[in-house]
């Protein structure tokens, strides 16, 4: 799929608004806005990435090998399912420093 299908593709994959991928991607909600308003044609291949990733897939590009940069139009690209577990502890790593960092900050007060 080229860029602009990727971009539809993966627009589909979740009913999310253009706040919603914002928050989840990191993207901004005016890249999605323009990028809806275009059908994706001049979309980034970090942007279709870092949507991939909120779906919970990895982005590559099926023809790197012959030399096309990502942001090529002639730039191909196909999906992977990441392996749920190893997303969901990440997430629990996160959460689990973030608590520890709180608890370190409460026991370091002085009384």
């Amino acid at each position: 799929m080229n860029r602009s299908e990727m971009f539809m593709l993966l627009l589909g994959k979740k009913p999310w608004t253009d706040y919603e991928w914002d928050k989840r991607s990191g993207i901004t909600r005016a890249t999605f806005g323009n990028n809806r308003k275009t059908n994706g044609k001049k979309i980034k291949a970090k942007t279709l990435e870092a949507m991939a990733k909120a779906c919970g897939q990895e982005l590559s590009q099926d023809n790197s090998d012959q030399g096309i940069k990502p942001n090529s139009k002639d730039a191909l690209f196909s999906l992977t399912e990441v392996n749920n577990s190893i997303q969901k502890l990440k997430s629990r790593i996160k959460e689990l420093e973030e608590e520890n960092k709180r608890l370190k900050e409460f026991f370091s007060k002085p009384s």
